[in-house]
């Protein structure tokens, strides 16, 4: 018997009769958004990933659908009339890669660019991960965006972020960033993410003084230091990086979690100024004996 066709249409029309606010067209083989669509002005969320990233849950997330993935070479041009829209995730496929990156790169999404003016202005949450876009730009009208992940594609450069004044929470995570700049607009970020880039040095945080989560693991960082500006830091992540020594925490006393596991590390000592640590990551260095860990008693994870 041959395989019935995915109903995309059926889906559409059923959301359109309930006046749905969330529209999944995850994993219906779409290169386009159906024109139908646009008559939902009322729609909040719309998601056309067929994988995304929970942050929250640290899992991936399927589309509830069951047809084949989509494949967008580009933003489609009329998501803009989508008025009232909130939430919109547009992602390439789900990558076979470990949290560092370590993956094929064949899995990409092809959306090179984000226009001007394409996406709604109402936007809080915009999610372009796992395609090849090469700068931040197109961004200048969303004034109201507080969550922005560009994980994975081929960014060079923090730029294009001057009108997104609310933004909480940054994602640039694996791409091939060298240095840290251009967060002078996003001051009220406090959820920042560049794993897996190509940084050397931690510099360039002032602007972004009410962070309390930093992830860099998995750059080529070789010492801790300017973490000054950041001194609300709760979390940290320099996992597989080249650091050899703890030091430059005195900064960051209000450290609960700490990651430096897969460096060069071969003895425990400099924790003293994170005395309110409850979680530390210390696998994969090179240390041989477990002793200097008197100043971190509140550990509960290790």
């Amino acid at each position: 018997m041959p395989e019935a066709k995915f109903n995309v249409t059926a889906i559409i029309d059923k959301a359109i009769s309930e006046k749905a606010i969330y529209l999944d067209l995850g994993k219906c083989g779409l290169t386009k958004i159906p024109d139908s669509v646009f008559k939902m002005y009322w729609l909040e969320e719309l998601n056309l990933g067929n994988f995304f990233w929970n942050e929250n849950t640290k899992e991936w997330i399927s589309s509830s659908n069951s047809g084949p993935d989509n494949w967008f070479s580009a933003i489609p041009k009329k998501v803009n009339e989508l008025e009232n829209l909130r939430i919109l995730r547009i992602t390439g496929y789900k990558p076979n890669y470990d949290s560092y990156g370590n993956d094929n790169l064949k899995v990409r999404g092809f959306i090179k660019d984000i226009p001007i003016g394409v996406l709604p202005e109402r936007l809080e949450y915009l999610d372009l991960s796992f395609n090849s876009i090469h700068y931040i730009r197109g961004l200048e009208k969303l004034t109201n965006l507080r969550n922005l992940n560009l994980k994975y594609n081929n960014i060079r450069q923090i730029e294009g972020l001057e009108t997104l004044v609310l933004l909480k929470r940054l994602d640039i995570s694996i791409n091939k960033i060298k240095e840290i700049q251009g967060l002078e607009p996003v001051s009220q970020l406090n959820r920042l993410f560049l794993e897996s880039n190509q940084i050397s040095e931690i510099k360039g945080l002032e602007p972004v003084s009410q962070l309390t989560t930093l992830h860099l693991g998995s750059n080529q960082i070789s010492e801790i230091k300017g973490l000054e500006p950041v001194s609300q830091l709760t979390m940290l992540a320099l996992s597989s990086n080249q650091i050899s020594e703890i030091k430059g925490l005195e900064p960051v006393s209000q450290l609960t979690m700490l990651d430096l596991g897969d460096n060069q590390i071969s003895e425990i000592k400099g924790l003293e100024p994170v005395s309110q640590l409850t979680m530390l990551d210390l696998g994969d260095n090179q240390i041989s004996e477990i002793k200097g860990l008197e100043p971190v008693s509140q550990l509960t994870m290790l």
